[in-house]
């Protein structure tokens, strides 16, 4: 094992500094070719840092040529050849604020209010979708004025005894013209921003106006049959919009999901068990819900866990090889539910690993009150290859949570989640007298953001 001492004042990131740890001992000889690198779980452990930092590095690692992966035998370290480039760390340009004295406005609280995101890793947010939105009601207020005509002022006619001067009569024969530059046609046009995009959706959306919506806690129709369709198009994940839930942050949506009565009081169903014949087995006490517990990754971050112990629902961790959490492990932790993040299974496209989806979906499909969490914070349009559980998943056991703010920067914040049928109508039963924490307005710049193809613009920028 090296040594490493993580640095957390720095502006590089901290996957990026175990990189260059890595990399620097590779390239001075320290670490041999052909030589084991202790494994994701080993080096997570010793430095105190999560598996996706680990994951991360490493794989930036592989793509640099430092070291290879074997399936079930581990990583690497390669020969030091010419192919092998440095990376240079990613930075973040240091912003002086200056010391604002002035009354607080509503945007200024809300960026004091902005939950910090369970990834360490996330880019920095480019705008605030309050200011956004503030900029466009400003557009179209003025666009809805009709602009005064101009007043003529009558000319002034010169005097009889005045003679005009060569300098006048030049300025008024030959008036200056304005010749527009001509855009060169093999100029490449710039894709525009986030901001752009999202300021000319706002713009559209609050020019077009409807009738008041029908009262829709969960989500407007059109925004949760948006969300099915992106979610079949680009992650090959078919749902109904009818089990779509949506929230302001992914967080919050978990702690709701932690709350509901079939994850903390699960109960084995019988066949032929109907929903009222069973309602009445519970309130009876003749049907005794099994002792809930949810297993957990080893070196889940803390703040996960903060949430599951302030929904006061118990967890275990589980412990997983180089190809994620073992299935073995998951059925020997008495696990009623089990929660898994992005890299808890390795991103590959090998037998091994599909081999290894179906295995921990069998272990959901053995027992009626097992449930998957599949909480998804890897950014969606730049990693084709990372499997969803949640696209194999036959049975409507897989609770999959996501969030706009992956792919947006936290510019918007939305979060929804694909619910299994029976957790669905425990949600919407626990949670309709609540409204939708998302506006409509944020809904609907969402719906036309993803219905006219923006989200394929930022990918392709």
């Amino acid at each position: 094992m090296i040594s490493f001492t993580k640095d957390i004042t720095s502006k590089i990131k901290l996957y990026h500094q175990l990189y260059e740890r890595f990399s620097e001992e590779i390239k001075n000889g320290s670490l041999k070719p052909d030589s084991k690198l202790p494994s994701i779980r080993q080096v997570s452990e010793e430095f105190e840092i999560s598996k996706n930092t680990v994951t991360k590095a490493y794989n930036l690692l592989e793509k640099n040529g430092f070291i290879h992966s074997e399936e079930k035998r581990g990583y690497f370290v390669n020969s030091i050849s010419e192919s092998a480039q440095e990376t240079k760390a990613p930075t973040e340009t240091a912003k002086t604020e200056p010391e604002d004295n002035s009354i607080p406005t509503v945007e200024s609280i809300l960026k004091q209010r902005r939950p910090v995101l369970l990834s360490d890793d996330m880019p920095p947010a480019p705008a605030d979708l309050s200011s956004v939105i503030a900029d466009s009601i400003s557009v179209v207020a003025k666009q809805s004025v009709p602009e005064e005509e101009p007043v003529e002022e009558p000319e002034e006619k010169p005097e009889e005894d005045s003679v005009p001067t060569p300098q006048s009569t030049q300025s008024i024969e030959q008036p200056s013209v304005t010749v527009p530059e001509e855009k060169s046609e093999t100029e490449p046009e710039t894709p525009p921003s986030v901001q752009t995009l999202i300021a000319q959706i706002c713009t559209h959306v609050l020019k077009d106006t409807q009738t008041e919506p029908a009262r829709e806690p969960f989500g407007e129709k059109s925004f949760r049959e948006a969300i099915a369709k992106f979610l079949k198009s680009h992650l090959n994940i078919q749902t109904s919009p009818e089990q779509i839930v949506v929230a302001s942050d992914s967080r919050h949506l978990l702690k709701s999901i932690l709350a509901l009565q079939t994850i903390r009081e699960p109960f084995e169903k019988s066949n032929g068990m109907g929903l009222l014949k069973l309602a009445d087995k519970l309130s009876s006490g003749s049907a005794t819900p099994v002792k809930a517990q949810t297993g957990l990754a080893e070196g889940t971050d803390e703040n996960t866990k903060m949430i599951f112990t302030k929904s006061k629902l118990p967890y275990r961790e589980i412990p997983y090889d180089e190809l994620g959490l073992n299935p073995q492990d998951i059925h020997n932790s008495e696990s009623t539910s089990i929660f898994i993040v992005p890299g808890d299974l390795k991103p590959l496209t090998t037998g091994d690993c599909k081999e290894r989806i179906w295995q921990i979906l069998d272990w959901a499909y053995q027992i009626s009150y097992r449930h998957i969490i599949e909480y998804d914070t890897s950014p969606l349009l730049s990693e084709p290859e990372r499997i969803r559980i949640k696209s194999s998943d036959l049975r409507s056991k897989v609770i999959y949570i996501n969030s706009f703010e992956n792919l947006l920067w936290g510019g918007l914040k939305a979060a929804f989640a694909v619910l299994p049928s029976s957790v669905c109508a425990d949600y919407k039963q626990y949670y309709d007298y609540l409204p939708c924490p998302l506006s409509l307005l944020e809904q609907r710049i969402l719906t036309e953001f993803i219905n006219n193809g923006s989200l394929e613009q930022i990918k392709r920028g």
